[in-house]
Order: structure tokens, then C-alpha cells, then sequence
């Protein structure tokens, strides 16, 4: 599905960046799929996708013993 019009980035694009690149941040995703970067009238749905995807793979805290 295309998320951004103006640039022609589809949701998988910015799927795939973000696997590729679990840490990046928003402005970089932005910078690197062209995503949001023309009108704008995209940015709720890349933030949408960024913030979703962050949640979905935010590190497991391990257990800690101090010896």
C-alpha cells in the first residue's frame, strides 16, 4: 500500500528500512525512503508505522543478578 503519494513509498519500504534498521530514528527514516519529506500530509502514518514498529521491538529486559 502506498503511504506517501508524493514520493511513492509503499508501507513495505518502510518496513523493510526499519528491519534493516531497528534503531534508527524517525528523521532518518524519513531521509532515507523520502517518506514525508514533500507535503507532509503523510507524517501521521509514517509516525504510525515508526512507532508501532518500535513497540513491537523494544528489547526484552533480562534478568540482572548481582553477585
Amino acid at each position: 500500500m502506498i503511504i506517501c503519494r508524493c514520493n511513492e513509498v509503499h508501507d513495505s519500504e518502510i518496513q523493510h528500512f526499519l528491519k534493516k534498521h531497528p534503531h534508527a530514528t524517525l528523521k532518518e527514516l524519513q531521509l532515507s525512503t523520502k517518506a514525508s519529506t514533500t507535503c507532509g500530509r503523510c507524517l501521521p502514518e509514517v509516525e504510525k508505522i515508526y512507532g508501532q514498529f518500535q513497540q513491537d521491538h523494544k528489547p526484552i529486559d533480562q534478568l540482572r543478578i548481582s553477585f
